[in-house]
């Protein structure tokens, strides 16, 4: 709602995707990397000891393919966005001020998961039920959304504007009102055109 990214691409971020911003550690800096060409985390070298990518750290580290691959619940859609550097886009907040809340919650969430074993590197895991460590699906957060906008007397559908699709609209919105340069808003918004 905040960073204005399309539903499917929080999916491919790594824990290690978020890091506290130079300018400012109480508000987050988060880097979505192509799922396969970006670079792996904390400079994870491969068999030819050179920085390796997405792609083969997954396979190495975890026997995995990135989700854009795969086909099933764990999919994640990617439709080649407009990225700001070599293989990745920054998480551009509008206003500034949810960088700092998605810190705060970002710092809670951690400190939630850091006991429960996992096999992979995706930064949304389930945290309850019998899937407790696994790769949270977009199926689930969608369900979680629509419980979560019941709950506080909406009506859930795409012509209210509360899907998860309605956050990155919404997002745009406030761009626009706020009087930012149509150019701008492409580019924080990653759009190609």
């Amino acid at each position: 709602f905040g960073g204005g990214l399309r539903v499917s691409e929080p999916f491919h971020l790594f824990t290690a995707d978020v890091q506290p911003h130079w300018d400012d550690s109480s508000r987050a800096f988060v880097a979505v990397h192509h799922p396969s060409l970006g670079y792996a985390p904390n400079n994870w070298k491969n068999h030819k000891h050179q920085r390796g990518f997405r792609q083969e750290y997954l396979a190495a580290k975890f026997g995995l393919m990135p989700r854009h691959q795969i086909r099933g619940k764990l999919h994640a859609g990617w439709k080649h966005p407009a990225l700001d550097d070599h293989w990745f886009m920054q998480v551009h907040w509008f206003p500034e001020v949810y960088g700092v809340w998605f810190m705060q919650i970002w710092q809670r969430y951690l400190e939630q998961i850091t006991s429960i074993e996992r096999n992979h590197p995706y930064a949304w895991i389930n945290i309850a039920s019998k899937y407790c460590g696994g790769i949270y699906t977009i199926g689930r957060y969608e369900a979680a959304l629509q419980r979560a906008v019941e709950r506080i007397g909406l009506v859930y559908g795409k012509r209210y504007g509360t899907t998860a699709h309605g956050g990155r609209h919404a997002y745009g919105q406030r761009a626009r009102r706020g009087s930012i340069d149509p150019i701008i808003i492409q580019r924080i918004m990653h759009h190609c055109s």
